[in-house]
């Protein structure tokens, strides 16, 4: 899609729809179903792939049965969710002055934030976890329309990943499963970590993204 209109249509007409659908489908479960259909969609392929090889099944028909799920698969992600990356960008939709890189003005900010990032410290043990989906959730509800936001529906909850210890190992926190718009969290996370991973994650289902660009904002 090369039209950022469409793009835009698509996230405001269309996806909260297709999100609503899914992502109630999904809450119903207590696992990540999103990961056990990415899960169960290779060690099928493999499987599949293994069966053929085995009983020397015609390798060309083989081929274009795994492609032919694999476009199924592409086509499913782009209608679930994908299509948000073609949307108007980000300045355009929040209305947002585009301000040149500064490197001047960069370093300035990047030394304030640290500061203040560092003068905020406490020691974090535990946390409720109740409280930060109603201080999230409640957040996202009150941001401007112009941001182009689906409503969070009160009947969401994260979902902890099938294999949080490998994702840890490669730094992957949380991530928002596209094929059933739910969003996944590491089980390993600190209590420090959880609230902005929380927040991070939920956003991915609730404001649609944009495509790839630097921006820069001097606050």
């Amino acid at each position: 899609m090369g039209n950022p209109r469409l793009g835009e249509w698509y996230s405001r007409s269309i996806y909260p729809w297709v999100s609503g659908m899914l992502s109630r489908f999904s809450c119903l479960f207590p696992f990540s179903v999103g990961d056990c259909f990415i899960y169960g969609s290779i060690a099928g392929l493999l499987g599949y792939l293994s069966y053929a090889i085995i009983r020397r099944r015609r390798i060309g028909r083989t081929i274009s049965h795994v492609v032919e799920y694999l476009a199924w698969v592409y086509v499913w992600f782009y209608i679930a969710w994908g299509l948000n990356y073609f949307r108007e960008d980000f300045f355009t939709r929040t209305q947002t002055t585009y301000v040149p890189f500064s490197s001047e003005h960069f370093q300035s900010f990047l030394d304030a934030y640290t500061d203040s990032l560092n003068a905020s410290w406490v020691p974090i043990e535990t946390i409720d976890r109740e409280v930060v989906k109603e201080a999230v959730q409640e957040g996202y509800r009150e941001l401007p329309t112009r941001f182009g936001l689906t409503t969070p529906g009160t009947y969401l909850h994260p979902k902890t990943m099938l294999f949080s210890r490998l994702m840890s190992g490669v730094g992957v926190m949380g991530y928002m499963g596209p094929f059933f718009t739910e969003f996944n969290l590491n089980g390993q996370l600190l209590p420090v970590q959880y609230p902005a991973t929380y927040a991070h994650e939920m956003l991915m289902r609730l404001v649609y993204p944009t495509r790839p660009r630097l921006i820069y904002t001097v606050i």
